[in-house]
Formats: C-alpha cells, sequence, structure tokens
C-alpha cells in the first residue's frame, strides 16, 4: 500500500516512470544492481530482524564500524 500511494503522489507530480529495487527476483527485470546499505541506528535494525551480528562481531564493534563522522 505504501509504494502504491507513492506511487501516486508522484505521478501527480507529472512523472510516470521510475526505478525500483526489490529484495526477490522478478520476473521480466530489465538490470541487475549491487547495493548496500548503511546503518545508522544499529541496535534497532538487530531488534527488527533487518540486521544481524556475524559471528565474531559485538554490538559495540557494529557501532564502531558504521559510527559517522562528526
Amino acid at each position: 500500500m505504501l509504494i502504491a500511494e507513492l506511487y501516486r503522489r508522484v505521478n501527480l507530480s507529472g512523472i510516470f516512470q521510475g526505478v525500483n529495487t526489490a529484495g526477490a527476483l522478478l520476473p521480466g527485470a530489465v538490470s541487475k544492481c549491487l547495493y548496500w546499505h548503511r546503518s545508522i541506528n544499529i541496535e534497532k535494525l538487530l531488534s527488527v530482524g533487518f540486521s544481524q551480528l556475524g559471528r565474531r562481531m559485538t554490538l559495540e564493534m557494529m557501532k564502531k564500524m558504521y559510527e559517522l563522522p562528526e
């Protein structure tokens, strides 16, 4: 539903084409790309299951790895 609302709003501004990404292989794909996420709120992403700690990774190590510069 969220994507449908996004399309509706964009169409109102006269834009009718776009690029989408998906976590699954979709039929009719016209290209393939690789992208990364930069984790900002590590604890939240871990708690909702979006990210997970590696075998030898601690929460503190992950926080330091994704720490934003001042």
